[in-house]
């Protein structure tokens, strides 16, 4: 009799402990190339219907996989994270169901920014803003449905300035120009009231 009150009074917790919350993402962080991914995973149970117009990422024997229109393997889901060998961030985003989705980075080696694009469940779409190894700005422009639309390019600050000394060697040339035209004038110009008695002779 003891033993069934004890094995009852066990049971409750035992049941409880077999119901632990899922996530619904596991983490899993691995080596591939020469580059270190942290990535989140999304768990088994749930149907994925793959579009044919779209590139999933997908995790399968310790590396991750992308391909168009299909998966083999267990989809990205979560922060995905990847590092260059000096531990410099190298890549960094958001998945949902094996489709990038939202804003995502990439920096140069030397830490400086790359690239910032925006996604919309695995189609380029919005702003997106490209920089050079310096992280200088040299190129802005949108996505529409995957399409690029590229605004004016920003000037370099050394091309802005050989232009703004260009303009103002232009301008110092016309002042001169302009000077030396009234200069000439007032030469050329006879003063007014001079006395012409020079030019008549004198009459005794």
């Amino acid at each position: 009799m003891m033993k069934r009150l004890v094995w009852l009074l066990f049971l409750p917790l035992w049941g409880n402990a077999q119901k632990l919350p899922d996530f619904g993402v596991n983490k899993v962080r691995f080596t591939q190339g020469d580059q270190t991914i942290v990535a989140e995973l999304l768990t088994t149970g749930k149907n994925i219907f793959p579009e044919n117009d779209r590139t999933y990422y997908w995790y399968s024997a310790n590396n991750i996989r992308h391909t168009q229109g299909g998966f083999s393997g267990r989809l990205l889901n979560g922060v995905y994270t990847a590092f260059y060998p000096n531990n410099n961030l190298k890549e960094q985003g958001y998945f949902n169901n094996g489709l990038k989705d939202g804003l995502w980075h990439s920096w140069n080696e030397n830490g400086s920014l790359h690239e910032e694009l925006n996604w919309n469940n695995g189609i380029l779409n919005g702003k997106f803003r490209r920089y050079d190894e310096q992280g200088n700005l040299k190129e802005t422009g949108k996505y529409k449905k995957g399409r690029a639309i590229i605004d004016s390019l920003p000037k370099p600050a050394n091309s802005q300035i050989a232009t703004a000394t260009a303009k103002t060697s232009w301008l110092k040339r016309c002042l001169q120009k302009l000077h030396l035209a009234k200069r000439n004038s007032k030469e050329h110009q006879q003063p007014a009231g001079a006395d012409h008695s020079k030019n008549t002779g004198r009459v005794n």
